[in-house]
């Protein structure tokens, strides 16, 4: 067998995403003054290290490097395997500076592809070091310093220190790299330096507005993996996104407390992972509100809703594989120290208060988080805030600080677990139950009731989720959580779910006993033998004991038992269930537990030696004599901690996997990032799709496969049943019927070897018979919600549109309701006849018998299509009041020191609030009158005797052509501004998201923003993003040329800006066409049906044969679809790159592989690129008709590729009516610049050539007489 050859990446490959660019926690060693930031000391370093200006670009980052390109090292470079290095290494990519050094005879500079973790996250790692397909999408970096300390050692593996040379955007737009390499990783380089950050440096709290879980996600989906690449593309793999950041109604002080107790991360128990773990940019972290975990219960804590309740997900959490959800119930003053120091915690000191010891957030979670990850495993995790949290830290018998509390006035900080582990949340003592009592009675719930009547006092530990009213019910819990995932992660999370775990954590272990014994929430939650479950009890024999510990609150007991009896004995045998009791070693040799299971000998021998890893796990063992019952016990006996606490149980408990026990399923693992592509979430679920809730063209297409799936299971077993009924009506009667069907070879499966059907109740046939009337009422209400969705996804843009289409679903649920209501009192309603059927096949004879046979047979699709409209038409209305609810602002109560919240897109389409060419704003008026030269436009601008010159040519310095440096400042008038505006843009699924553009000339923001939206509503179509705009400035700083030797950049007025290039792209040369998105060549005529795909086959080859084209339709046809078959599927957003007029397709002469091409293109993932209906042709005209912008075309209806120079009126007429835009080929002309070469990503405010020509501009200032 072949040995199995590792990358030289391996190691970096399997760290969490964030902890290769944390290496400033171990890298820097000295203190620094309290008023220099971290990023100033930084560029010190960098300066006095590695000789190199960290200002000028954006980094240093740590990026692993994967293949060295030039260099004199690269003889010893594995360089080629599965095909060979295609990275442009010639004169025309090169760097100036390294142009300068090949030319004085110096050596090659290094230059080498290299992977940031953190930013290349939607990249797979490659296979290995002769993967190039892989390697050749990562970034190119090159060394510019000459003399750069280890350079000759780089080496694929190598850590080095890179930095991108454009400020504003991690790319190369010409090919040449996308950065530089400034320094070799080496921790002896920083040995002198150690990191003292600022709390608010470190965090800066984003107050997002709380989210409305009433309300659908708007469509935010995971992508989907490709299945199966052609193999002569690029082998990419786009992993299952999930959102990241910080969300939910919960505190802020929770919130930067949580994430700055995972940067402060202990090391991790399994895997020794020294660092942070992944926190708000590389996570999904919802901290919020949940009715069912402590709602109102403020006992000394923050006086709102109660306990709060955390929900984590790493970026990397993979839905195309099951899912584990982890609860972890927290030990006795856990849940972390956000409000240690009262109601006036700042979010300075929460932020502080995580590095305090005790703080089960920084020593428990964060470390288990890194083992987790590491380990693959794919699963998320929730924190519920326990009853016995430690709130503001109040110590028991403090009296005078409750009292302070209640009054208002100002505590010092309280007790923790670390100093001292008794506080009022876990027991209220006699001494301040009094002032607790008085507090808590002023809240009134109603009903005569107050919330001391509601809340708690005594044995507190044992009262969460115990049903009562501060307690919740952990069902109705566990449904709550699973409404937050599909809101913001996963529609169908629920169905990606195979095992649920829990974690009880010392005094947590007793409050999960406490739950199962008073309730029984937990057993409906994990009632299905479909769901794995496991727990994991962490106690010791001082805590296990029998009631006398609890007041006789478990009779005669131990909390280990009241589990076992509630849970393991209450679950299915055939579930597989695993119960760990973890405990620290002891020379108590009693255990009621162990005893009562006849397991004492065994749990003596073990009890008294902790162990390590494996040998931890003492024994274990199934917890009955069948064969078949998958319930197991097992013990293990870890190392106390140091320190009284239970973190090293906690650490091995989260990581310790079971994987010896009998038919153990294996927990949910993430994908290979490197195994063969697996099919995606495009892959139908068994269950009907509940497109109500969602808005999302991809829900259509589920739906559309599944109604396939559907049509044809459903035709079969019907097929049986029109066989049975032909017979019986000819003679055969309903015997002869049954006999008949035996003689058809493909219904066979349901007759015996006499060729008689089993018709008994839960005989084959009789299943199969109630499985085919649920099919069909999933068929009926896919046939409902098909059309119907596909109608509101094409005007879910208008809210005129989207009320009249309510009411139109509304008279429809009305007729469906009366169609289930019967005529007479007593009268057999469709319901009844529905339900009796569904009692089973012998019901189903019945009718046929009491009915003539051949007439007033019960015909099963109508009846269910009567049985299932109510309810399809309701969630259809449900769809469309959650389309019109998103047209207006959810008002939210915000704290005081929150930042602005995020607009919405309707608030959006009405301009940024800057956006202002008012009278009073200092702007000219601007409109479609364009200028057509600079005297024009420099009136615009604001030029004239009292402001100077414009920009000349002796202004910049020049290298090959292209200017160095900003433009200067006093060469711009004085009411001169940049600014930015938002625009509606296309997100996942092809929902609608907000984005904020580049800056530009603040003059022309408003303008472009109202007809930007405008337009995108008026033609369906919604670019993906504007990637460029203003360039050359230095306040604010804009990345990019400002000028040419032959002339000033629109760019550098502001006065241009680049729009999807990824699907626009250029030519620089006249005979060669772009056949980008806004010439129809990518659009999407009709629907998926084969007549629409043959229509758009002829569509695309009449345009070709009328010279609009100067590529065949068999080509373009590929830029829309994925196959020249009738049957290949569309093309959608994250496939874009193998199209054949993708920016990013592979030429002679480069290879820009993008990174921010395909992260544009992977947060828009799920949908087609150009919709259905929509038209981005249509949108070009009316864009720049409407604000006087001109497009970058030089080709497109301008010039002929066949059949003459030009059109004539009935073929411009004919070209009008197939790109579906009136007098199309005159409206380009006009919308067109002047050059007669292609850029058809640009946009610009001037009606000539894309530069001002330095002659031009002289020829002003002398007329002007500047």
């Amino acid at each position: 067998m072949a040995e199995e050859v590792k990358s030289s990446w391996a190691y970096h490959q399997n760290l969490p995403l964030g902890v290769l660019n944390k290496l400033n926690n171990d890298i820097t060693k000295k203190r620094i003054d309290e008023g220099q930031s971290f990023s100033s000391l930084l560029s010190d370093v960098f300066s006095s290290v590695y000789n190199y200006d960290v200002k000028r670009g954006t980094g240093p980052y740590a990026a692993v490097v994967l293949d060295v390109i030039t260099g004199p090292q690269k003889n010893n470079s594995a360089a080629s395997g599965d095909g060979p290095n295609t990275k442009s290494s010639d004169a025309a990519s090169r760097d100036v500076r390294e142009e300068i050094r090949s030319k004085g005879n110096k050596p090659p500079a290094v230059r080498v592809i290299a992977k940031i973790p953190e930013f290349d996250a939607d990249i797979p790692w490659p296979k290995d070091d002769k993967d190039q397909k892989r390697i050749q999408l990562h970034g190119e970096f090159v060394q510019i310093e000459e003399n750069l300390q280890g350079v000759k050692a780089i080496q694929p593996g190598s850590i080095v220190w890179v930095q991108y040379a454009n400020d504003d955007e991690q790319a190369s737009y010409s090919g040449a790299p996308t950065g530089y390499i400034i320094g070799i990783h080496t921790t002896e380089a920083f040995n002198a330096i150690v990191k003292v950050t600022k709390s608010l440096e470190s965090f800066n709290p984003a107050c997002q507005a709380a989210r409305n879980l009433s309300r659908p996600a708007g469509g935010l989906y995971v992508g989907n993996t490709e299945e199966d690449p052609a193999p002569n593309l690029t082998d990419m793999k786009i992993k299952s996104h999930i959102k990241t950041g910080i969300f939910g109604d919960g505190h802020a002080r929770t919130k930067v407390h949580f994430n700055q107790s995972l940067f402060e991360s202990d090391v991790s128990h399994k895997h020794n992972i020294r660092g942070p773990a992944p926190g708000k940019d590389n996570a999904f972290i919802w901290i919020g509100h949940l009715k069912n975990n402590g709602y109102m219960d403020i006992l000394d804590r923050p006086n709102d809703k109660g306990r709060e309740t955390i929900i984590y997900a790493p970026a990397t959490l993979d839905l195309n594989v099951p899912v584990e959800i982890k609860y972890y119930f927290h030990d006795v003053g856990g849940f972390g120290y956000a409000h240690l120091n009262g109601p006036n915690t700042t979010i300075d000191a929460a932020i502080e208060n995580s590095e305090l010891p005790g703080n089960d957030f920084k020593e428990k979670i964060a470390p288990a988080i890194k083992d987790l990850n590491v380990d693959g495993r794919n699963y998320i995790l929730v924190i519920p805030e326990m009853a016995y949290s430690l709130g503001y830290g109040t110590a028991t018998g403090h009296t005078k600080r409750v009292r302070k509390i209640v009054d208002g006035e100002p505590v010092d900080p309280g007790v923790f677990p670390g100093n001292e582990t008794s506080n009022i949340r876990s027991n209220v003592d006699p001494t301040s139950r009094a002032i607790v009592k008085e507090y808590l009675s002023n809240v009134d719930l109603g009903g005569g009731k107050n919330l001391a009547q509601n809340t708690p006092l005594a044995l507190r530990q044992l009262v969460t989720f115990d049903g009562s009213y501060t307690g919740g019910n952990f069902e109705l819990f566990h449904n709550e959580v699973l409404d937050v995932l599909e809101a913001y992660i996963y529609a169908d999370v629920t169905d990606r779910l195979e095992f649920v775990s829990f974690l009880g954590d010392g005094l947590g272990a007793v409050a999960l006993a406490s739950s199962l014994q008073v309730s029984d929430g937990i057993q409906k939650a994990v009632f299905n033998p479909n769901t794995n479950v496991r727990v994991d009890f962490i106690t010791s024999p001082e805590a296990d004991l029998v009631s006398a510990f609890y007041g006789g609150y478990f009779g005669t007991s131990a909390p280990s038992t009241v589990v076992y009896n509630n849970l393991l004995l209450q679950r299915d045998s055939v579930g597989y269930t695993e119960f760990n009791y973890i405990t620290p070693s002891s020379n108590n040799t009693e255990n009621s537990f162990f005893d009562n299971l006849g397991k004492i000998e065994d749990y003596k021998r073990s009890v008294k030696t902790p162990g390590k890893g494996a040998s931890a796990n003492k024994f274990s063992f199934v917890i009955s004599n069948l064969d078949s019952d998958r319930r197991f016990v097992s013990m293990h006996v870890v190392d106390r901690p140091s320190v009284s606490g239970t973190k090293n149980k906690v650490g091995y408990a989260f990581s310790m996997i079971n994987k010896d026990l009998p038919s153990f399923p294996g927990y949910p693992k993430k994908n290979d990032k490197n195994s063969q592509l697996k099919a995606g979430l495009n892959k139908v679920p068994d269950h009907a799709y509940a497109l109500a809730t969602k808005s999302s063209p991809s829900d259509l297409e589920r739906l559309t496969k599944q109604q396939t799936e559907l049509t044809e299971t459903v035709s079969f077993f019907q097929g049986a049943l029109d066989k049975i009924l032909a017979a019986s009506s000819s003679g055969f009667g309903l015997g002869g019927g049954y006999l008949e069907l035996c003689k058809d070879d493909k219904y066979q499966i349901f007759c015996d070897k006499n060729g008689v059907v089993d018709q008994n109740k839960n005989s084959l046939f009789d299943s199969e018979y109630r499985k085919h009337l649920n099919n069909l009422k999933k068929l009926a209400e896919i046939n409902i919600l098909l059309p119907k969705g596909s109608f509101i996804e094409l005007i879910k843009s208008s809210k005129q549109a989207l009320e009249a289409e309510k009411k139109d679903l509304q008279d429809l649920l009305t007729a469906a309701k009366e169609n289930l209501t019967p005529a007479e009192e007593g009268e057999e309603t469709i319901r009844d006849v529905w339900e009796a059927l569904n009692t089973g096949v012998v019901q189903y004879n019945e009718r046929l018998q009491q009915a003539d046979i051949g007439a007033g047979v019960p015909d099963l699709g109508l009846l269910a299509d009567f049985i299932v409209a109510p309810e399809a038409y309701t969630k259809l209305i449900k769809k469309v009041d959650s389309l019109i609810g998103a047209f207006d602002p959810q008002a939210v109560a915000r704290p005081a020191d929150c930042v602005p919240a995020p607009q919405t897109v309707s608030e959006a389409e009405a301009g940024s609030p800057n956006n202002a060419n008012d009278a009073d704003s200092g702007c000219p008026p601007v409109g479609p009158e364009t200028p057509a030269n600079f005297a024009g436009l420099a009136f615009l601008l604001g030029y004239g005797d009292d402001i100077g010159t414009p920009p000349v040519k002796d202004d910049f310095e020049y290298v090959s052509g292209v200017s160095k440096g900003k433009i200067n400042k006093v060469r711009l008038p004085e009411t001169f501004k940049l600014d930015k505006f938002n625009y509606s843009a296309r997100g996942p699924n092809g929902t609608i998201v907000k984005k904020e553009g580049p800056h530009i000339w603040g003059c022309i923001t408003r303008m472009l923003s109202d007809k930007w939206n405008e337009v995108c509503e008026q033609t369906k179509y919604y670019p993906f993003a504007i990637t460029n705009g203003a360039k050359g400035h230095e306040n604010p700083k804009t990345a990019g040329i400002a000028a040419y030797e032959n002339g000033l950049s629109l760019h550098a007025l502001g006065l241009a800006i680049d729009i999807d290039p990824q699907i626009t792209g250029f030519s620089f040369d006249p005979r060669k066409a772009v056949h980008s998105v806004f010439t129809g060549a990518w659009n999407v005529f009709g629907n998926a049906s084969t007549e629409a795909k043959t229509t758009q086959r002829a569509v695309l080859e009449r345009l070709y044969k009328l010279g609009v084209y100067q590529k065949k339709a068999d080509k373009l046809y590929l830029n829309s679809h994925e196959g020249l078959q009738l049957g290949a599927p569309i093309r959608l957003v994250e496939k874009f790159a193998s199209a054949p007029d993708s920016y990013l397709e592979e030429t002679d002469t480069f290879q820009p592989r993008d990174r921010r091409y395909f992260n544009i293109m992977a947060d828009a993932r799920g949908g087609p690129i150009v919709p259905m209906g929509a038209n981005p042709v249509k949108w070009v005209v009316l864009f720049c008709e409407k604000t006087g912008m001109k497009w970058g075309n030089g080709t497109f209806l301008k010039k002929r590729w066949r059949g003459g120079k030009t059109w004539n009126d009935t073929e411009k007429k004919e070209i009008s009516n197939l790109l579906g835009v009136e007098n199309v080929v005159d409206r380009i002309q006009n919308i067109s610049w002047q050059s007669d070469l292609d850029s058809h990503a640009h946009f610009q405010y001037f009606a000539s050539d894309g530069i001002i020509t330095w002659e031009e501009i002289d020829k002003y200032i002398k007329e002007e007489e500047l």
